[in-house]
């Protein structure tokens, strides 16, 4: 996982406290929670990658991949709506921009794309 959105990561579980909205004990477990479960999903991709002779397991990368979106959901759900709105706007904005702009968006930007979108399936 990118050291930028650890980061961010660990950023949500120090809101989520600032704000009242969890014990400093409950956004760790949180902030814990997100990282093994990317970290998990990584491992499987990693097995699928150094065995060749393997066969890839759709079904248990698909479980990891909902494992880490639920933990994922639990942690931006201690953000309050006008701020994830806000942030949907930004990134919309960014997009439209990125857009109009010939180049490579950048892996983070990619990645908070996803979350924020994930989001607001929910």
């Amino acid at each position: 996982m990118c050291a930028g959105l650890r980061d961010n990561i660990r950023a949500l579980g120090e809101y989520a406290v600032q704000n009242g909205v969890q014990t400093e004990s409950a956004a760790a477990e949180l902030v814990k929670g997100v990282f093994r479960s990317f970290d998990a999903f990584d491992r499987v991709l990693d097995a699928a990658i150094r065995d060749k002779e393997a066969t890839f397991d759709v079904a248990a990368s698909e479980v990891k991949v909902n494992e880490a979106i639920k933990a994922l959901d639990g942690l931006l759900a201690t953000v309050p709506n006008d701020i994830l709105e806000k942030s949907r706007a930004v990134l919309k904005k960014a997009s439209l921009k990125s857009n109009m702009v010939d180049g490579p968006v950048s892996e983070d930007d990619k990645v908070l794309k996803l979350l924020l979108s994930s989001q607001e399936l929910n």
